[in-house]
């Protein structure tokens, strides 16, 4: 997860990773910190709170301008499930003062024809013609839209859109402290259903304006932290200070080589900018 994303983004990206020994085989985004301090708050979610080609991400911005202790608990993929299944980070959030739940993707979650490998992000068929294969998640919507027939891919965007809101009340029930929900994205909640080229939509993946809707009445307090257009982020070289092909035609050969410096997905520096200023805002 996170050492992926230190060895594929090196040269543009340093992200100060370091273990914890009460997180065994969790790779942390710096700067190291105590994740057992008094008034910290907490911050689960993907790689938008983890933060990958960002210098300052917004949980890191956060605890400085408000001088609190911080713990950034974004991985790679993750949806809710991947923390439920984690004892040792459910206690660090229980434990918190308040917990920042970035929105994560209803495509991470095991529902339906599909049970999420260790990288949520990974989904393996769990029924049907594909059973047992395993598929990036937008690969495998895909081949649900054409092998399983368009009503499977309906009743599969349900199935995970419902325990998406049964794993987030689970969550909620077990944050004893303040629980804020961040809707971070180029798309505002409704606007991210756009399925025309995609079976999974814009980020937050399947994730409904009504879904978000219902948070509040589980105690969570709604921000949503939308920046659109957002701005393409060229990557460069952090020691050249020259463009910077993070994804090379070896790793990455299906890749348009126009893209190759530009990060065209995960959450940009102006987007980190903005959801720190309304958190502190908020929190305060």
């Amino acid at each position: 997860m996170g050492l992926g994303y230190q060895k594929t983004d090196r040269n543009a990206f340093d992200y100060d990773i370091w273990f914890d020994a009460g997180l065994p085989n969790l790779a942390l985004r710096g700067p190291q910190c105590e994740l057992d301090a008094a008034n910290r708050i907490s911050f689960i979610g993907a790689a938008q709170t983890f933060g990958r080609f960002v210098k300052h991400p917004f949980p890191q911005q956060v605890g400085r301008f408000l001088e609190r202790p911080v713990a950034n608990l974004g991985f790679s993929g993750a949806g809710a499930e991947f923390y439920l299944k984690r004892p040792e980070l459910m206690a660090l959030l229980a434990t918190s003062d308040t917990v920042v739940v970035q929105s994560m993707s209803a495509r991470s979650v095991s529902a339906g024809v599909f049970k999420t490998a260790r990288n949520n992000g990974v989904l393996e068929f769990q029924t049907g013609p594909c059973k047992s294969e395993s598929y990036m998640a937008e690969e495998a919507y895909r081949i649900v839209k054409t092998d399983y027939g368009e009503d499977a891919l309906l009743a599969q965007r349900k199935a995970v859109q419902d325990k998406w809101l049964e794993q987030h009340r689970e969550l909620a029930d077990q944050i004893s402290g303040r629980k804020v929900f961040l809707w971070l994205s180029n798309e505002a909640p409704n606007d991210n259903l756009d399925y025309s080229r995609s079976a999974i939509g814009q980020f937050p993946h399947m994730v409904t304006g009504e879904m978000v809707s219902k948070l509040p009445d589980m105690g969570f307090e709604v921000i949503k932290c939308v920046l659109n257009p957002e701005p393409v982020q060229i990557l460069i070289n952090d020691h050249s200070h020259m463009v910077e092909r993070v994804f090379d035609t070896q790793k990455f050969p299906n890749r348009p080589d126009k893209l190759r410096a530009l990060n065209v997905y995960y959450a940009t520096p102006a987007l980190h900018d903005k959801a720190a200023r309304m958190l502190c805002k908020a929190l305060l």
